[in-house]
């Protein structure tokens, strides 16, 4: 893709707002997921990063300050969540960068496996002003840990984010001073560790847990995930003789357990207090909520699932996803990226979600790349997100 390398003047950008095509007069950022630096100081056997360079790179100031200069074109921009396939901790200039973003009444967010966290740095970011973190932790024993975040010391993270904690005289307790929660992944070999996690959440003052499924980088994990049966429907309408089935409220025992999961294994029209099951399937969780996501080198994406290049496991069919690059940093600014018709005419491809539905299939050639599907679409086609099926998440 060619890129323009002389500087985007306050006039160039008035000029592209009158002369470039609009995809629709709401079509704005509203969160920017920023990769800070690619390094990582664990080697998790189940990330994306495995098999690559440890190294990784650091995000240049003159990248973050051309990222900062383009909010200003987007005044319904709320958030800025650091994260990526890095750990943010490892950037030297973690804290001024939330500072900056802070300054400009943005909220910032980020997500961590917190084993870098001293309790200097806690303070640098409390006087920084961060908003939210979400720390890694997909186990509550160190056995667990140990197969899932090489690297990892369970104790020395729970320490850590002590750190975090502020003296709350008036019911004489300890409580963090931002929003701190838990991402979990979860997989067949840690998922019977889920219910203990609330002991972990309360000691640390954690304020709400997420927990994602696993999507599989290698094919050693293909067989630990715990949606086989998960598919979803094409449509709830149209599907005569199939009947809508509407679930109340109940305590879940061993006895209702048990037989509520036959009725979600088996039926494809089930809703829970009015609320569809397939509701937020073929629904991208980044273009509906007008996010874009920023790599580490100033690329630009329209999804963090999109920065990189990656091969992965669907329903343990091998796929290769190759990275869609919309521009980059600082060469051309956020407001020319945002604007290309390429892109805003993928935006809108996005919200039909008209792709094949390569998840509900047993998957044929089309879907052993991102490239193109039985549809039509063209690169990157989406039928076979994870992320658009709810069954994968980011905080």
């Amino acid at each position: 893709m060619s890129q323009s390398t002389t500087p985007i003047t306050e006039l160039d950008e008035m000029h592209m707002l009158t002369e470039m095509p609009k995809a629709r007069v709401d079509d704005t950022i509203r969160k920017v997921y920023v990769e800070p630096t690619s390094a990582c100081n664990l080697s998790c056997p189940g990330c994306m990063r495995t098999g690559r360079d440890n190294q990784g790179s650091l995000m240049e100031w003159t990248v973050f300050e051309a990222l900062l200069d383009g909010f200003a074109r987007f005044p319904a921009l709320e958030t800025v969540s650091f994260a990526g396939v890095g750990e943010p901790l490892l950037h030297p200039e973690f804290p001024k960068m939330v500072a900056a973003a802070h300054e400009l009444g943005l909220r910032t967010e980020m997500t961590t496996n917190a084993m870098l966290l001293t309790r200097e740095l806690a303070n640098k970011l409390n006087l920084a002003g961060l908003d939210q973190m979400a720390v890694s932790l997909d186990g509550t024993t160190q056995e667990t840990i140990d197969r899932t975040r090489t690297g990892a010391n369970l104790a020395t993270i729970v320490d850590n984010l002590s750190a975090l904690k502020r003296f709350d005289p008036s019911p004489l307790r300890y409580v963090p001073w931002l929003r701190l929660g838990i991402a979990f992944v979860a997989r067949k070999s840690n998922i019977h560790e889920l219910p203990s996690l609330s002991a972990i959440a309360s000691r640390i003052g954690a304020s709400f847990v997420l927990v994602s499924n696993l999507l599989p980088y290698s094919i050693e994990h293909a067989d630990d995930i715990l949606y086989d049966h998960a598919h979803a429907a094409l449509s709830n309408e149209g599907m005569p003789g199939l009947p809508q089935w509407s679930l109340p409220r109940m305590d879940m025992t061993n006895e209702t357990a048990a037989l509520l999961s036959q009725v979600h294994r088996r039926e494809w029209r089930v809703n829970l207090l009015d609320l569809d099951s397939q509701s937020r399937n073929s629904y991208c969780p980044f273009i509906m909520d007008d996010a874009i996501a920023v790599g580490c080198d100033g690329r630009v994406s329209p999804c963090p699932s999109l920065l990189n290049d990656y091969e992965c496991y669907i329903m343990g069919r091998h796929k290769t996803m190759h990275a869609y690059e919309v521009g980059r940093l600082p060469e051309q600014s956020l407001l020319e990226i945002w604007n290309r018709k390429e892109y805003a005419d993928f935006r809108q491809r996005v919200r039909d979600f008209d792709f094949s539905p390569c998840t509900d299939c047993s998957g044929c050639d089309w879907s052993e790349t991102n490239d193109e599907d039985c549809f039509g679409n063209t690169f990157p086609a989406c039928g076979d997100c994870l992320w658009a099926r709810g069954l994968i998440r980011c905080p």
